[in-house]
């Protein structure tokens, strides 16, 4: 997944920005305060059931807690076929459009699993 630091990090600043204490959080979602603060320090990893209850409760989306991969890059010969029909479909919509769209395939793999 992503940086444990990383995520924590962005679980608190994404919680600080809804007002709410590691507390308010934690029972909010059926966990204790300290396990909220080991997560926030980077002490534990939460999994993404659990991530995406905190996104959910914090009216964020998953993409906001978890970090992007910093390491990984893609050259074009990498791409299959439906890779590159996918972009070149998507490369036709403005921003909003596209943000649109990946709200709705992350619905899709949230009711999907």
């Amino acid at each position: 997944m992503g940086n444990k630091e990383d995520i924590g990090r962005n679980i608190k600043h994404c919680r600080q920005l809804r007002n709410l204490t590691q507390a308010q959080l934690g029972e909010s979602i059926g966990l204790a305060e300290s396990t909220i603060s080991m997560y926030e320090s980077g002490k534990r990893e939460p999994d993404m059931d659990t991530i995406e209850t905190i996104a959910d409760v914090l009216n964020v989306r998953m993409i906001d807690i978890i970090p992007k991969a910093t390491d990984q890059s893609f050259s074009a010969d990498q791409l299959s076929d439906l890779d590159r029909e996918i972009l070149s479909l998507l490369h036709q919509y403005n921003d909003e459009e596209k943000k649109n769209f990946v709200r709705f395939l992350e619905s899709i793999l949230k009711h999907g699993e």
